[in-house]
């Protein structure tokens, strides 16, 4: 999944904690994040390509995922999802965004 960083003011106020996103992470193990506004089972092909899904936001702790996923049936695993996502993130977006999340603690 490709992330449009053309919308540089979307990804500024995600990473200063002022809006949430969503994510899904895959059987593949690889985590998607995208805008709150759309459903989690319109990113993956199958909801049993689904291993977890939920919300996530920064604070001033770092990456936080958390919730469930209505449309795919799944729950986030908390801290073990963060990981992931904070991973995805750092190789997706540019650098400029990427230098002002938080240390994960």
């Amino acid at each position: 999944m490709e992330y449009d960083t053309s919308k540089t003011k979307e990804w500024e106020d995600f990473i200063a904690g002022r809006i949430p996103m969503k994510y899904v992470v895959t059987t593949a193990g690889k985590a998607l994040v995208f805008d709150s506004e759309i459903l989690h089972s319109s990113v993956v092909e199958s909801p049993a390509l689904a291993l977890a899904a939920g919300f996530v936001c920064i604070n001033q702790r770092g990456v936080h995922c958390f919730g469930t996923s209505i449309t795919l049936g799944v729950d986030s695993r908390g801290d073990e999802d963060a990981l992931l996502v904070r991973k995805e993130l750092v190789e997706r977006l540019p650098a400029a965004l990427v230098e002002q999340f938080p240390p994960q603690k």
